[in-house]
């Protein structure tokens, strides 16, 4: 004995020649009404972007503006830096200008003919008197102070 498969498939032929009607056939449809509009409740919105993100750009925002901050005052103390070396090179031309009027205006003759007058002698003709000083021996491992040279000299230092 066959089984018959659980799945019935649906017959469109019918047997016999009876002419039905086709509004029989066809399977007759609801109709749905519409529920009445009731006004619809607004919902909370959310908000957009998390308060992480707010955070983040609020912080991109901050560095942003220190960072011109920044820029501007590298450019103020570039500007600035540019006026003082110019500034600079004008007194060193005008100091070399100055040094050579001061080198040229005297003649070395006059002034050494002047010095001879108020009694001023050469080099060569000073007496120079040497001055003694005990040597401190100091061992190579030994390191020197302050305090310890000041206790020196006034240690031996004539009264």
């Amino acid at each position: 004995m066959a089984r018959q498969p659980d799945i019935q498939y649906v017959q469109m032929y019918q047997h016999g020649s009876a002419a039905r009607k086709l509004e029989l056939l066809t399977p007759v449809r609801k109709q749905y009404e519409l529920p009445s509009q009731q006004p619809r409740r607004k919902k909370a919105k959310k908000p957009a972007y998390s308060p992480l993100d707010v955070c983040s750009v609020a912080v991109a925002v901050f560095m942003l503006f220190t960072m011109v901050i920044g820029l501007l005052q590298v450019g103020v103390a570039s500007s600035r830096q540019q006026e003082l070396q110019t500034y600079i090179d004008t007194l060193t031309q005008e100091r070399a200008d100055l040094q050579r009027a001061f080198e040229n205006a005297y003649d070395l003759e006059q002034v050494a003919q002047r010095a001879g007058q108020m009694g001023l002698v050469e080099g060569t003709q000073v007496r120079h008197i040497p001055l003694e000083a005990e040597d401190i021996p100091q061992s190579q491992d030994q390191e020197l102070t302050f305090g310890d040279i000041l206790s020196e000299l006034f240690a031996k230092a004539p009264r």
